[in-house]
């Protein structure tokens, strides 16, 4: 407990000095430290928290025997599995969300009571928590008493009282999966994200023709990605890996490149007036008819 509310202090004088906690190299180098597995175990055992970000808003409630239940603010409702891994990574599998993937998350106290950060495997913040101290209507799964079937009793041998409720306690809860977003919410909510996005993963994304003026992108793997017609006027892309990105006809003048691994990234027709390649790796990197005028640091 005490060192509990030393991680809470730690945190609040971090935040109290206007600094943006955006990773998790950012969290340990102001001497805060992750929650430990017995610590996420006692923070989300039976308990709901409210999880928000720049595309999700919701309530999950972790279920001690490895089940969670979830809503979301627009009433969509989901099911799905958590664990916490012996490196005291918090697991969440949702049914249908997110197309069921398994994503893993390192929880960090944030500076308010009861407030949690998660930073996903690549150290970038993903979600803010806090912990509810009451679980909303609708969220814990309500037992139902089934009517016994005559026919069902009349034609099956009897069980033993401890097989039949064991079978019954086998049966997962099912619920009705929320509708999957389209194509077009994924890529427009992707490209909200990636406006501030440093050091997030973002390997193979498709961010053609986005609106990325001014985005913050330090640090993030776009390896692969498509960024063909991407505005990316005075992006900050220092240090982003854009190894074999698509950048055919993409509009960067005045973007910061500065430490970019560019290598076999395609600028074909794209417009790089004024941006920064200071330390920029771009073997075998394209340049066709590309506007190069007052460009700085390329070889």
């Amino acid at each position: 407990m005490l060192r509990h509310y030393i991680l809470l202090f730690s945190a609040l004088t971090l935040l109290s000095a206007g600094c943006a906690v955006n990773s998790r190299t950012q969290m340990e180098a102001n001497g805060i430290s992750a929650l430990s597995a017995e610590e996420i175990y006692t923070l989300l055992a039976d308990r709901t928290l409210h999880l928000t970000s720049m595309d999700f808003d919701g309530k999950i409630l972790f279920l001690q025997n490895g089940s969670l239940s979830a809503h979301n603010r627009d009433n969509q409702k989901d099911s799905g599995e958590w664990d916490i891994t012996t490196d005291s990574e918090l697991c969440i599998e949702f049914r249908t969300w997110f197309y069921g993937d398994r994503h893993c998350y390192t929880l960090f106290p944030d500076s308010k009571e009861n407030s949690y950060i998660f930073f996903s495997a690549n150290g970038a913040r993903s979600y803010s928590a806090v912990q509810l101290r009451t679980t909303p209507e609708g969220l814990r799964p309500q037992k139902k008493k089934k009517k016994e079937s005559y026919l069902k009793q009349k034609n099956s041998p009897a069980q033993p009282p401890e097989q039949v409720t064991s079978a019954v306690q086998a049966q997962p809860r099912q619920q009705p999966p929320g509708p999957l977003p389209s194509k077009e919410e994924m890529k427009h909510l992707l490209v909200k994200t990636a406006r501030n996005c440093p050091e997030c993963n973002l390997a193979g994304a498709d961010l053609s023709r986005a609106n990325l003026v001014e985005a913050n992108l330090a640090g993030a793997d776009l390896s692969g990605a498509n960024l063909r017609g991407a505005n990316l006027r005075r992006a900050n892309l220092a240090g982003a890996n854009l190894n074999r990105a698509n950048l055919t006809l993409a509009n960067l003048p005045g973007a910061n490149l500065r430490g970019c691994n560019l290598e076999n990234a395609d600028f074909t027709k794209a417009n790089l007036i004024k941006a920064d390649f200071t330390q920029a790796r771009t073997e075998g990197a394209v340049f066709n008819t590309t506007h190069l005028e007052g460009t700085i640091g390329l070889k």
